[in-house]
């Protein structure tokens, strides 16, 4: 769809994204892996957080998956940019309480392991926080799931990061 954030990125960039959107199923698995090492990128984007909450998988697992993904890639490209993306909420998490807890957990495992991944040397890695999508309950269909406005919000947060990761001006 024309609204999806990776075809407004694609546009506002002048540049093919490829989106390999597994629509739930995005799981950081090996196999999955080892086909995006197949891609010439020139950068790869790695936001599966929002499928990998508890009880998906527990912190060690999904520490383990970030760690494995991004050596992975880094093994096959060596200087290419790598940025993960953090879960961006669930804008009902004050009405279900129990929600809250599962992507603001997932945030935090991803920024122990980008700090890990960094203090052993791993270069080019960058983070995307949920700070900077900025996603409200207005850019929600369901709490959940952006809608137009949530996917301009994406796209935003997206331009904005890549930009400064490939050193793209706007124009």
């Amino acid at each position: 769809p024309g609204m999806a954030w990776t075809n407004i990125l694609s546009r506002k960039l002048d540049r093919t994204v490829i989106n390999l959107g597994f629509s739930g199923n995005g799981r950081l698995e090996k196999e999955v892996i080892d086909l995006i090492n197949e891609i010439d990128a020139k950068v790869f984007v790695l936001d599966c957080l929002p499928n990998l909450i508890s009880p998906i998988v527990d912190k060690k697992e999904l520490q383990k998956r970030i760690t494995e993904s991004v050596k992975s890639i880094r093994s096959k490209h060596p200087s290419t940019p790598i940025l993960l993306t953090e879960h961006d909420g669930y804008t009902e998490g004050y009405l279900i309480p129990h929600r809250q807890p599962l992507f603001e957990d997932a945030n935090q495992y991803l920024r122990e392991t980008f700090a890990q991944l960094t203090a052993e040397g791993i270069s080019n890695l960058y983070l995307l926080p949920i700070s900077e999508i900025n996603i409200d309950h207005e850019g929600m269909v369901d709490g959940t799931h952006p809608n137009d406005i949530g996917m301009m919000n994406y796209a935003n947060a997206y331009e904005k990061k890549l930009r400064e990761i490939l050193k793209a001006p706007v124009g």
